[in-house]
């Protein structure tokens, strides 16, 4: 997209900034970004609620979702069928925010007592992994990454986590460099594949 973005107007300067999704969006409200790529379960209702009020536009791009995954040789890895209550019987560890709504309903319905661990390193999130019982927890469009760091090998369980990736901007009048960018970003997004119902134990 940035590359493609010069095509727009050459003398455009494309300046990108990482941050959480919440940071992004007051980013937004104080002019300091023109737009955002925002995955919304880092983002509380309440908070949503008040962007939205505030003349924040979130567009959604794609849908993504949550899963578990363990090392080789983990307890879970040897049974031949694994439910949630058996995820839920570990620690829970992620390198990102846990989605707080949806997790907490499933914690609550499946009676989760466990701790949930967030590591905002990767690397740290490999070692926890490799040396203890715990259950990794990651984005369906992050797990590739998080294969190839963990040297594959990987047992992977689905669950109904899913979220909305939005495109985020201000309601205002838009010029015409912004809806070429925007329009560049939607199609962007249409290049990913949805990922394919992953194969239980």
């Amino acid at each position: 997209v940035g590359e493609e973005m010069k095509t727009i107007d050459p003398s455009l300067s494309v300046i990108y900034e990482m941050n959480d999704g919440a940071d992004l969006l007051h980013s937004l409200m104080k002019n300091e970004l023109e737009c955002g790529i925002v995955q919304l379960f880092e983002v509380s209702t309440k908070e949503i609620e008040q962007f939205l009020r505030r003349n924040i536009v979130l567009e959604t791009l794609w849908r993504d979702a949550f899963v578990f995954y363990c090392r080789e040789g983990h307890p879970l890895a040897l049974q031949e069928q694994v439910s949630i209550q058996d995820i839920f019987r570990y620690d829970i560890v992620s390198y990102l925010p846990v989605p707080e709504a949806p997790i907490m309903k499933l914690m609550t319905q499946y009676k989760f007592n466990n701790r949930i661990i967030n590591i905002n390193d990767i690397i740290a999130v490999r070692k926890y992994l490799l040396t203890s019982d715990a259950i990794g927890m990651t984005p369906h469009a992050g797990f590739g990454t998080m294969v190839n760091d963990f040297g594959g090998g990987l047992v992977v369980y689905d669950v109904l986590l899913d979220y909305d990736v939005c495109l985020a901007y201000r309601k205002h009048r838009l010029s015409e460099t912004d809806k070429q960018v925007f329009r560049l970003i939607r199609e962007s997004s249409k290049s990913l594949k949805p990922y394919p119902k992953l194969p239980q134990p």
